[in-house]
């Protein structure tokens, strides 16, 4: 599970750093091989486990024992945070998007991210802006994020 980890990690760091492209190419290279159930030959998930279990041991040695007995376990926990906050960091800007709340369509508790939007009025982009006419119904007028 580190070779998915890594993968996404350092994926994206790619994009910004040359140096952590080849890194993503072996995480790439050893999910290839997991999925084939062949062992992952790069290595890279035991330069990975060292590398924290010697960190950690720097820190604290029992620390270093526990990471390095549960590695795996603790492994996919951190995989399935990873994937979960990153859905729920997507659903919040999708929601601020089509809906102009980051908490869905009928929330009514203030968004975190409406800071983002330096006081713009911040309206659905599928939606219309019912709030301008004063019988409060339909005006016709298409909005987008930035009320434009």
């Amino acid at each position: 599970m580190i070779c998915v980890i890594s993968l996404i990690v350092f994926g994206i760091l790619g994009i910004f750093s040359a140096s952590h492209r080849e890194t993503a190419r072996e995480a790439w290279d050893c999910i290839k091989s997991s999925a084939k159930n062949e062992p992952c030959d790069t290595g890279l998930d035991d330069r990975m486990r060292a590398s924290a279990v010697g960190k950690a041991l720097d820190v604290h040695p029992s620390l270093g024992r526990f990471l390095n007995r549960y590695f795996g376990p603790l492994s996919w926990i951190f995989l399935i945070l990873l994937l979960l906050s990153g859905f729920l960091a997507f659903q919040g800007a999708y929601n601020l998007a089509v809906h102009g709340n980051c908490y869905g369509p009928d929330a009514e508790q203030p968004c975190t991210l409406d800071s983002l939007t330096d006081g713009a009025d911040t309206k659905p982009i599928n939606g219309t802006d019912t709030a301008s006419t004063p019988e409060g119904g339909e005006s016709g007028e298409e909005t987008g994020l930035l009320g434009g």
